[in-house]
Order: C-alpha cells, then structure tokens, then sequence
C-alpha cells in the first residue's frame, strides 16, 4: 500500500506508520497518522472488525507504544535559532571594546545611568528572551536537548542582572564599575571571554538553523526512547 485511505481521504505513505496483522481470513494493515504532536489518528481496513479479540488487543498496545515514542520526539521551535543568533551577536558586538575602550564603557555606562527609552527596549528584550527561554525548557522537560540548559543557567543570570542593575543593588554596581575600568589590567580577559562565548553561542544557532532546514519540521527524533533530558 502506499496510502492510507478511509471515508475518502488519502495521506502520502511517508506520514504513516503500519502493522500488519496476520489473521484467519488474510492480513489486516493498520495504518496510523499522525496529525500532531499529542494526536494520532487510526485507520484501518475491512479485516480489522473481524479480528480475534486478542489479536485487536495486541494492535492496541503496539499502537500505544508507538504514540508514546511519538510524544518523547524533540522538537525544535522555529524562533530557538534565532534566539541564538542573537545573543550571540549581542556578545560578539563587545570586540568594539578591544578597539576603543573609552568609547565603548562611555556608551554603556551611560545607557546604565540615564535609564532612558533604549536602556528599557534593550532590558526589556533581554528578559523576554530569557523568560521565553525557560518557559520551553520547561515545557519540553520530557524531551530536552541539553543546550536548552543554556536558557535555565544563563537565562538565570541574565535575569539577575537585570534586575541588579534596576534595583541599584551597591554591590553589583561596584562589580560593574570594576568591569568597566578602562585601566583595569582583566579588561581584555573579560570582555574576550564575553566574545568567545557570543560566538559559540552564534555557531549553536547556525547549528540549530541548519538542523532545521534539513529536517524540514519541527520535530527531531530523539535517540532515547525513555525521553531523558
């Protein structure tokens, strides 16, 4: 067969997946398709209500076992590499610093201060993304990809941060001060440090893209059947 077929709807072979029982009058095909990630639709031919009972019931559980690897598939979301790409632009855009140091603590610690229109659009942003970030590891807990730990771990800080800065918290404004030194003797560790990581972080969101495009879906099969982060 290459379709499943029942009350005249037609689905290409690639979106079933089928059992063939043997029975006394023939073989019987279930065919069952997918129609979304917590929905599985069943078809089936004519054989299929004259099965012995427990042959119907053997069916069932294979069909069981088959939705519930269907729920453990990974799935990556259309906007995750972008997410990537992102910060990690936001990262990389610290080489300014190597270049031209007074500038770059000029423009930044201004933006801390004033508290001004772009200081709210960039904060804002900034924790959006990191919310969003740990919302879906969460809600992919069953089925996570361990770079999802990047949105819990650096959502965590970054978050922290933020709102660090917006409560002027004495401590954290010293920190930030220090790291803004222009003749501190670890200003190129740290801002390089920061640049590394932006482009590690940009490599995992072209990954990300290019995994996509050539899945052409969402979903990933994930390699472990009992779905462990």
């Amino acid at each position: 067969m290459s379709s499943a077929r029942r009350s005249g709807a037609i689905f290409p072979a690639s979106h079933c997946n089928r059992i063939v029982l043997s029975t006394e009058s023939g073989f019987s095909v279930l065919s069952f398709y997918f129609t979304s990630r917590s929905h599985t639709t069943l078809y089936v031919d004519e054989q299929y209500d004259k099965m012995n009972p427990a042959i119907r019931e053997l069916s069932q559980m294979i069909i069981g076992c088959v939705i519930r690897g269907r729920k453990c598939m990974k799935k990556i979301y259309a906007w995750e590499p972008w997410f990537f790409l992102f910060f990690g632009l936001f990262h990389m855009h610290r080489v300014w610093a190597l270049f031209d140091r007074a500038s770059y603590a000029a423009f930044w610690m201004g933006i801390m201060e004033d508290r001004g229109t772009l200081y709210f659009l960039i904060m804002g942003l900034l924790a959006a993304l990191c919310i969003l970030g740990i919302i879906t590891f969460v809600r992919e807990c069953r089925a996570n990809y361990i770079w999802r730990w990047v949105y819990v771990f650096g959502g965590a800080y970054l978050l922290f941060d933020l709102f660090a800065i917006a409560a002027g918290l004495e401590s954290w404004r010293k920190l930030i001060t220090a790291m803004f030194d222009t003749a501190s003797p670890y200003w190129n560790p740290v801002w390089i440090f920061f640049i590394l990581l932006g482009a590690a972080v940009f490599a995992l969101g072209i990954h990300l893209m290019s995994v996509r495009q050539k899945t052409g879906k969402d979903f990933v099969e994930s390699n472990s059947h009992s779905c462990r982060i």
